[in-house]
């Protein structure tokens, strides 16, 4: 949009078009630049304005914000949409084929990878990432020269190791306080007569959470 300016006195004065007189989709397009162009304080700042619509909505060619992201390998804006509540999971073209992971696999964006993984914590090994319910690692072996495609599954396969390793620390937990329960239930003074709970029980269930929080 333009910017009016006048002079009076020595000063000078800018008048800002109402939001109702803006064009949505040259906003929108102008969004899409600030996006390509990895310029995240003109991002926030217009979006606080109420300049821009929402970041999950595509222009009026199909591109959504996150697929734009991932095309120009802007993977700190990936992450700003997500701390924006937009659905990284979600189909991210007009033909609603892919998600974000598939366009990652395509064109091996390893560091828009991460930010999936570490940032947003997905586990990709169990989410589809097209429409015909298919896993990235399938593309990122289809897409990407071997070293490129190793460490991206590398990748991929740590972060599902991860989740894997929360359930059972998280089963593990619920577990050990199932039995401190029925031991106190059973001896309400503390005592520990076998089978019971003792002070190397506590200690494991405090090590476990511990390891489970962080």
């Amino acid at each position: 949009f333009s910017w009016n300016m006048s002079s009076i006195g020595s000063e000078e004065v800018v008048e800002l078009p109402a939001i109702s007189e803006l064009d949505d989709s040259e906003d929108y397009g102008s969004l899409l630049q600030h996006i390509v162009q990895s310029d995240l304080e003109t991002i926030a700042f217009l979006k606080e304005r109420g300049t821009y619509p929402n970041l999950s909505r595509p222009s009026e060619c199909g591109n959504y914000p996150a697929y734009l992201a991932i095309l120009h390998d802007q993977p700190t804006v990936l992450r700003y949409l997500y701390a924006q509540n937009v659905d990284l999971t979600a189909f991210c073209d007009n033909l609603k084929y892919g998600a974000p992971a598939f366009y990652i696999a395509r064109h091996g964006r390893i560091d828009c990878l991460r930010v999936l993984l570490e940032d947003c914590s997905y586990d990709l090994e169990m989410l589809p990432c097209t429409k015909f319910g298919e896993k990235i690692s399938v593309y990122i072996r289809k897409f990407n020269p071997l070293e490129t495609a190793a460490e991206m599954i590398r990748l991929v396969e740590h972060g599902h190791l991860r989740h894997v390793m929360a359930l059972k620390i998280q089963g593990r937990v619920r577990i050990m306080l199932a039995r401190r329960r029925v031991h106190l239930i059973r001896n309400p003074d503390g005592g520990t007569e076998e089978g019971g709970f003792t002070e190397e029980g506590n200690e494991e269930v405090a090590i476990a959470i511990g390891t489970e929080q962080t």
